[in-house]
């Protein structure tokens, strides 16, 4: 039995175009890069995705 190990991903959508921003294994780490994206008023769209492996 082989455990998953989950990855997280912070996506940036803008004008249909997905670009991937972060990686990380630590959700926190990918938040607090999704929070600075927001605040800095950037364009697009921020979205953590989960990745198994």
């Amino acid at each position: 039995m082989t455990q998953k190990e989950t990855t997280y991903k912070l996506v940036i959508i803008v004008n249909d175009v997905e670009t991937t921003l972060f990686v990380s294994k630590n959700l926190r780490e990918v938040e607090l890069q999704r929070q600075i994206h927001i605040r800095s008023l950037a364009p697009g769209l921020a979205e953590i995705r989960e990745v198994q492996e």
